[in-house]
């Protein structure tokens, strides 16, 4: 829960394990949050603004309020459900039997976050300020690699919670930058927040990652359109599911785990559509795409030769974009 939080003072104290422990510390103790967030550089000349909210075991939402283009998209996981919702399209996505970490977990994902950003970032700390009313560090970082896709920034982090609260980010030819506007912590949050119910006739595109399976040979059958999945083993992940969804477009789904961490790869035909204007414009190799940073899970969409691809997970972001840029690459099958 939280994995924004997991940025907050990685690498800049000269004893890392210290370090490690003081932050495992402070996750632990934020059961909630709460707030609206504002972030810049997802589409162009507006900032957007979504309420936001969590709460223990994993439960998180959130909801675009500005621009009015994009307001009332809704991206929710009510503890067995990952669901994104358009209601100007009437278009919801739904991925059920999906068990994220909880509690339990934690450690595990702050310690793997903390040794990814030691060996990919130098850190300082130098400069205090108030966001949404708390008092933060800010922490600067910059990149030991040029291939590295962010390549500096800074965080301000509530450190009682180690918890990023704003910061920015510079990609290659992108900033992005965020910020809380208003923020409460460890208060309760009202269930029906984390709720995945939808008008009635709204269209949903499903699939069951605990269900029936379909085999490789199948999918690879029934589509009309290449399909490229990350090879068994890629940084250690291990495919636990591969999944159709509902009804009679074919689209599919494999989930990958390792440990504590989970990855989703979508597939489908993307019938000369392009990847909407919304997120942080990258490139990877020969493919565009759009990131989206999220608190718990973030994502990454592109569209190669006809098929549209949706990477959703909880890894390190650099990670799922390293894994998005071997799909670019891979030889088509």
């Amino acid at each position: 829960m939280l994995a924004i939080s997991l940025v907050a003072l990685l690498g800049a104290n000269p004893t890392p394990d210290y370090t490690l422990l003081h932050i495992q510390r402070n996750t632990a103790k934020l059961t909630s949050l709460d707030g609206v967030v504002v972030q810049s550089g997802l589409v162009e000349g507006a900032e957007v603004k979504a309420t936001v909210a969590s709460a223990r075991p994993n439960l998180f939402t959130s909801r675009i309020t500005e621009p009015a283009a994009w307001a009332g998209i809704t991206v929710t996981y009510d503890g067995k459900t990952l669901q994104s919702y358009y209601p100007m399209l009437r278009w919801a996505i739904r991925v059920r039997g999906l068990e994220l970490p909880g509690p339990k977990d934690l450690d595990a994902l702050v310690a793997y976050q903390y040794a990814v950003n030691q060996r990919t970032y130098e850190f300082r700390i130098d400069g205090t300020s108030m966001v949404a009313g708390l008092s933060t560090l800010t922490m600067w970082h910059q990149a030991l690699s040029k291939k590295t896709l962010d390549q500096k920034g800074f965080t301000r982090v509530y450190d009682p919670y180690s918890l990023a609260v704003a910061g920015e980010l510079q990609f290659p030819k992108a900033k992005y930058g965020f910020r809380y506007d208003t923020l409460e912590l460890n208060k309760p949050v009202a269930p029906e927040r984390f709720s995945t119910a939808v008008p009635e006739g709204t269209l949903i595109t499903d699939w069951d990652t605990a269900g029936a399976q379909v085999t490789e040979a199948a999918m690879r059958q029934e589509a009309s359109f290449p399909i490229v999945l990350p090879p068994e083993g890629t940084l250690k992940l291990q495919r636990a599911h591969l999944s159709r969804a509902a009804g009679p477009i074919p689209a599919f789904c494999a989930r990958y785990q390792r440990g504590p961490h989970v990855l989703l790869v979508t597939a489908s035909a993307s019938a000369g559509a392009s990847v909407p204007a919304y997120g942080i414009p990258l490139e990877l190799g020969a493919s565009k795409g759009r990131l989206i940073l999220g608190a718990a899970m973030s994502s990454y969409a592109f569209v190669r030769e006809g098929t549209y691809y949706t990477l959703f997970g909880n890894l390190p972001v650099e990670e799922l974009l390293e894994v998005a840029a071997q799909l670019s690459a891979a030889n088509v099958r």
